[in-house]
């Protein structure tokens, strides 16, 4: 049998406050679809970061199987989830997206383009309509964002 990929490509609301590593960067959960139905499970196989910024950093993701629990905590601060609204989130498990700077990534245009492999299996919610499942990114490093845009992120998949 062949085997089947999906990709999508999303663009999460950062926070412009200066981040130190640990500290939140997307305040708000981002809605990301896996390509399959709900209840069903995906490899995450592949995250591309571009960086309209040319920072270079390091970003955590943080993977949620809800957004019933609500945010993990305001931008440029400490996450400040409680354990309550965590379990509510269902957390599905994190990867480390290198940057550029750290990942030997091209330069096009002036945008840091890196891509990462990932291994890392994802189940969207029984009720999830459009197989969706939610992420939060975390500064590995610091990082001062002047646009809320700064980054973008193509996720690859293998569905099974």
């Amino acid at each position: 049998m062949a085997r089947k990929f999906f990709t999508y490509e999303s663009t999460p609301t950062c926070t412009t406050a200066a981040c130190s590593a640990g500290e939140v960067l997307t305040p708000a959960l981002t809605k990301l679809l896996t390509g399959v139905r709900g209840g069903e499970t995906v490899r995450l196989v592949s995250v591309t970061m571009i960086d309209y910024e040319d920072i270079g950093s390091n970003v955590g993701i943080q993977f949620f199987m809800k957004n019933t629990g609500g945010a993990v905590g305001v931008g440029g601060a400490n996450p400040n989830i409680t354990d309550s609204n965590l379990r509510l989130n269902v957390p599905l498990g994190v990867c480390e997206v290198r940057g550029a700077a750290d990942n030997g990534g091209g330069d096009m245009e002036n945008s840091k383009i890196s891509t990462n492999t990932i291994d890392l299996l994802l189940t969207s919610d029984d009720d999830a309509v459009e197989g969706e499942i939610y992420y939060s990114c975390i500064a590995s490093e610091a990082i001062d964002l002047a646009a809320a845009s700064s980054y973008t992120f193509r996720f690859g998949f293998e569905i099974f």
